[in-house]
């Protein structure tokens, strides 16, 4: 961000934060360790903004500190008032925080600085230039210090600016505004769907909810082998020929691929050639959650014998979708603990026993009508979970393309959006 941008559009001014900043006190650090001891904290009173009180334009006051109103009459120069910008100077300098009109009248901290804007800077407006990559590049550049970066009132006085009109600051700050309330929202619907899976994996997993046409026929307690054989597809490496390789990240329970390498590249000797449905557990952290059934894109690849590929024992004996989400719980990982023996770096459980996990029981519906069902419900609402997460990610990358825009003046707000602003 240069100190004198010349905009295509004659509209925009450059100039610096210290123009807004006139009035006497407007630039102001917060109180000294001599002004402000730590035996003046109180647990009521007046709440005081700290660096690690702030963060992503706004104050956190979870774990805020307070004195009594006493001190906080001594220290009315550090007061805040709503729509003054409060940045960290020392240490993370790029946190900062909009006050709010319910932080009024809180006190600025040892470790901060308070900039109380004149009209004409728009203080959420500023807050968007602050948080761009160009922003935290220029107070990284312009801070002082060599074993922790501090900012000053000169340095945040320098800071430049290409401002629209006022009018036009409000609009681009309220437009922003909308997108990190959609934002939230699908985060808020993300979190929720979640929540209600994880209910759901301990209620349909274990019986405790039945879907209605089910309920007179109970479980039934089968050792695995019963409906599941391990399954060796082994093929030789070749140097020649190149392999596209899948793995499980350890607790994640999916299947992600490493891409493709000639065998010369592979440190093992054997291959598996996976299907789609096969179920894989990995040798060394299955206790970790590496296990899970192979989506249709992986059908044809390969994986190191360090796996166990496992199928059912006689086609259609059961439904393999309703196997993977068994993976997903706790009960499946610790009977892969229990099948393992020896320990390796970081305590990973190491030789995985398939044999002695194909002994161990599973409680399971007894038809494959009832799996099938209990896979269908959960996989349509991953499916919603995946929808919501593509949407919300879709948002970031739409704000974060046109925020480049938005606050180089390249694009600009539409004029409705613009007289909405002027009667706000």
């Amino acid at each position: 961000m240069p100190e004198h941008d010349h905009r295509l559009n004659g509209s925009w001014t450059s100039t610096t934060l210290g123009t807004f900043c006139k009035a006497k006190g407007a630039l102001q650090t917060g109180p000294f360790g001599s002004q402000l001891h730590a035996s003046d904290y109180t647990d009521v009173g007046v709440p005081v903004v700290m660096p690690q009180d702030i963060g992503h334009g706004r104050i956190h006051e979870e774990h805020i500190a307070r004195v009594p109103e006493a001190i906080a009459k001594r220290l009315r120069k550090h007061m805040l008032k709503e729509g003054d910008v409060v940045f960290s100077r020392r240490g993370e300098i790029n946190r900062f925080a909009i006050v709010s009109k319910k932080e009024s009248g809180w006190l600025c901290g040892t470790g901060c600085l308070r900039a109380r804007l004149d009209s004409g800077l728009n203080p959420h407006f500023l807050g968007l230039l602050l948080d761009s990559h160009a922003g935290n590049v220029w107070l990284l550049r312009n801070a002082v210090g060599q074993t922790m970066l501090n900012l000053n009132t000169e340095i945040v006085a320098k800071f430049p600016l290409a401002l629209p009109s006022p009018v036009e600051q409000k609009a681009i700050a309220d437009l922003v505004r909308l997108w990190n309330r959609a934002s939230h929202r699908l985060l808020y619907l993300i979190k929720a769907r979640r929540k209600l899976k994880r209910g759901l994996l301990q209620q349909l997993l274990t019986g405790e909810r039945r879907f209605p046409e089910f309920r007179d026929q109970p479980w039934v307690e089968r050792r695995v082998c019963e409906v599941l054989q391990v399954t060796s597809r082994l093929v030789d490496w070749n140097d020649d020929e190149l392999y596209r390789l899948a793995s499980i990240r350890r607790g994640s329970r999916g299947l992600f691929d490493r891409g493709s390498l000639h065998g010369r590249d592979i440190k093992v000797k054997k291959l598996h050639t996976i299907r789609q449905d096969d179920f894989l557990i990995s040798h060394i952290q299955a206790a970790y959650g590496a296990m899970g059934t192979v989506p249709a894109e992986f059908d044809g690849a390969k994986v190191s014998d360090m796996y166990s590929i496992l199928t059912p024992k006689t086609p259609g004996s059961i439904d393999m979708r309703f196997v993977n989400y068994l993976s997903q719980r706790k009960e499946m990982r610790h009977m892969a603990y229990l099948s393992s023996n020896g320990f390796f770096a970081e305590r990973l459980r190491l030789n995985f026993d398939p044999h002695d996990f194909l002994n161990r029981k599973l409680l399971l519906p007894p038809t494959v009508a009832e799996q099938s069902k209990i896979a269908n419900t959960l996989e349509t609402l991953d499916g919603e979970i995946q929808l919501l997460t593509d949407l919300h990610e879709a948002l970031k990358d739409q704000k974060k393309g046109l925020m480049q825009q938005l606050l180089t003046g390249k694009v600009r707000v539409p004029a409705s959006m613009l007289k909405e602003a002027a009667h706000a």
